[in-house]
């Protein structure tokens, strides 16, 4: 647009898809336990990450929490920035039921991905990588950083790809209500 600068574009891009996300996400979060999720559960392949012994982990393994799977990489520099949000949510809602995972997608395996944990000093995360990149190709995935959100019922709530601030107040609202469903589910079965 002639007379605009681009950074007055970019600033009200940025901020109509923030409100819209939010918008999407505060809308759904303030329904009832009783009435249907802003999301349709989407059930899942079996597939394996690998954490730093080299053991398979598979998501059925969190059955009963609230995940978010992040696929990453240390070449990646959205995926990079990211890091230190996923590890201080962890720490924020470790006590609360929600697991974050980090899924490298680092070819050169958990060496690289270890000295990257030690080096940023992301000490909430357990480092885990996705060998041969089977769980990013069996879930459809395309690029980097992309993220799942993963009901207590081990079904796939939210699909995002690209940067997230996880530490923005869209991002803890869909948390929140994936964990309040999840309590809420508990509840009904005791």
């Amino acid at each position: 647009m002639p007379g605009i600068p681009n950074r007055f574009l970019k600033y009200a891009l940025i901020k109509t898809c923030l409100v819209l996300f939010a918008s999407f996400f505060v809308i759904g979060s303030s329904a009832s336990a009783e009435t249907k999720p802003p999301y349709t559960p989407k059930a899942l392949p079996d597939f394996y990450i690998y954490d730093t012994a080299d053991k398979p982990l598979r998501i059925s393994d969190f059955k009963g929490k609230v995940v978010l799977l992040n696929f990453w990489a240390t070449w990646c520099n959205p995926c990079v920035k990211e890091m230190p949000d996923l590890d201080k949510l962890q720490k924020d809602y470790a006590n609360r039921g929600l697991v974050v995972i980090t899924a490298s997608q680092d070819m050169q395996g958990m060496s690289i991905v270890d000295g990257f944990f030690s080096t940023h000093k992301l000490n909430n995360l357990t480092p885990y990588v996705d060998k041969d990149s089977f769980a990013f190709s069996s879930l459809g995935l395309s690029g980097l950083p992309s993220t799942l959100l993963i009901d207590a019922n081990g079904k796939e709530a939210v699909r995002m790809s690209g940067f997230i601030d996880w530490s923005s107040v869209p991002a803890r609202t869909v948390i929140d209500d994936l964990l309040k469903r999840a309590k809420a589910g508990k509840a009904e079965r005791t």
